[in-house]
């Protein structure tokens, strides 16, 4: 008889290493399927919130409204050449950090474009200048110029672009500060903005056009009132249309949209974490989920191709059941699902790590949900394992999770990498027929745990893709 191998690994609680937004990266604790004993325990999700860099600033920075600001083309940036460059700055030596003009000379020596100058300039303030929670918390900032945090190697979001800024010019590129309104420590979807702004970050031009620049939220985040430094590139030459999520200028040119957002549009946005920019995910469609006539909520995301996504449902702190939501890739986009048991206010949150990262997923983006009434899709979704996410696998039938016994369903899914995908059903195993990576086939449905199952080439045991129950 076959046997089914299922790795079930549970990772730690402890704070991870994450860069940030304005707003910290709760970890996602999942159970990943791979090769061990057979076992049906399915995964739920732990979340571990950490308090993030909040984004300060009560005075008004310097910035250019002279002009109208012309939103730049998507820049083609040569992963490798930044890795060079950021390895580059990583070895700076203290001799020439005495001034501006001579820290820039040094860190704009490999630099063969405008990109990899301003890519040296925030690499170096963000790898080199520390947030100070305690200024946040008194009001009370300091000498937030240039020359001052450079001495300092410490202040809030003026003083980063402040230094910016100085380092840019110094450098020849044309760059501004921006000031407004940044979603930081305590923001809530939905909050209004108002009052003074509360964030400063920079605007670069290349090429004739501006692009955005945040090296506070690039430099890392606040782990219970400590500050910890880690590097997240995800605010280096950002999307305007990614930026504006968590970024409102006070001159609303600023925002380099074709269309600018309005202050209640601004505020009605999800709220991202540091995985929605460090892994460059985006919007394929409106910012907002969309829900059908049964209730079911619907969104679509742009993922890089190393990029995989999960989802999870909360209301408040509790985590619905892991059947309430369902994940997909399709081509160059993640379908994500979910279906709420009763009425009321949910937060679908998406986790995105690496295909190749065998660790935690982090928190990606939230998106507020107002449910007037349960779902009529009342059954759910059938529960996925780490291989199926990381394994490219689309399913096609059946999508509810709670199949009826006597019933007869039809099987059908696409799993790349192997010619062997098994329904598992007690001790009943039953081979999907294949044609071109995918797999089909009527499968009479009995009492009890029914397992999807996928044996990989050098692997001797299966692996689970899907779980699906039978009462």
């Amino acid at each position: 008889m076959k046997r089914v191998l299922v790795l079930i690994i549970i990772l730690s609680l402890m704070l991870a290493v994450s860069c940030t937004t304005g707003n910290s990266s709760p970890i996602a604790i999942i159970k990943t399927s791979a090769i061990t004993e057979y076992q049906t325990t399915k995964s739920a999700t732990t979340m571990v919130t950490k308090t993030s860099t909040a984004a300060v600033n009560n005075s008004t920075p310097t910035s250019s409204d002279q002009e109208i600001p012309l939103q730049g083309q998507p820049l083609t940036i040569d992963s490798n050449r930044m890795d060079f460059i950021d390895n580059y700055v990583e070895k700076t030596p203290a001799s020439v950090t005495t001034s501006v003009s001579i820290l820039v000379n040094y860190l704009i020596t490999p630099a063969q474009n405008d990109i990899e100058r301003a890519r040296a300039i925030y690499s170096w303030v963000a790898h080199n200048i520390s947030y100070d929670y305690n200024a946040y918390l008194t009001h009370s900032y300091g000498d937030t110029s240039a020359s001052g945090v450079l001495q300092s190697r410490s202040s809030v979001c003026e003083g980063y672009s402040s230094l910016f800024e100085a380092l840019a010019k110094d450098a020849g590129l044309d760059v501004v500060t921006i000031d407004g309104w940044g979603k930081g420590i305590g923001y809530a979807v939905g909050d209004q903005i108002s009052g003074s702004t509360n964030h400063a970050w920079n605007a670069v031009k290349i090429n004739g056009s501006w692009y955005l620049i945040d090296s506070t939220w690039g430099a890392g985040y606040i782990d219970q009132s400590h500050f910890v430094q880690e590097f997240c590139d995800g605010y280096f030459l950002t999307p305007p249309e990614t930026f504006i999520i968590d970024h409102f200028p006070k001159t609303s040119s600023w925002q380099l949209l074709k269309q600018p957002m309005s202050q209640s549009e601004f505020a009605q946005l999800p709220l991202t974490y540091s995985g929605f920019f460090q892994y460059r995910l985006g919007f394929t469609g409106t910012y907002q989920p969309v829900t059908d006539a049964n209730g079911e909520i619907s969104v679509s995301l742009a993922a890089p191709d190393n990029v995989v996504l999960i989802a999870r449902l909360y209301q408040g702190t509790l985590e619905m059941a892991q059947t309430c939501t369902f994940t997909q890739r399709v081509e160059q986009r993640y379908q994500i699902k979910a279906v709420v048991p009763n009425a009321g206010n949910y937060v679908l949150r998406v986790y995105a790590k690496n295909r190749s990262d065998t660790g935690n997923y982090w928190g990606a983006i939230d998106f507020s949900i107002l449910a007037n009434a349960a779902s009529a899709y009342s059954r759910g979704f059938p529960a996925t394992f780490d291989v199926f996410s990381i394994g490219n696998v689309t399913l096609y039938s059946p999508m509810i999770g709670n199949l009826v016994p006597g019933t007869i369903q039809n099987f059908d899914l696409v799993v790349p990498g192997t010619d062997d995908v098994e329904v598992v059903i007690g001790n009943l195993w039953q081979k999907l027929s294949e044609n071109n990576s995918r797999f089909s086939g009527q499968i009479n449905v009995t009492v009890g745990t029914i397992h999807v199952c996928a044996k990989y080439p050098g692997n001797q045991n299966f692996s689970v893709l899907l779980e699906y129950s039978s009462p």
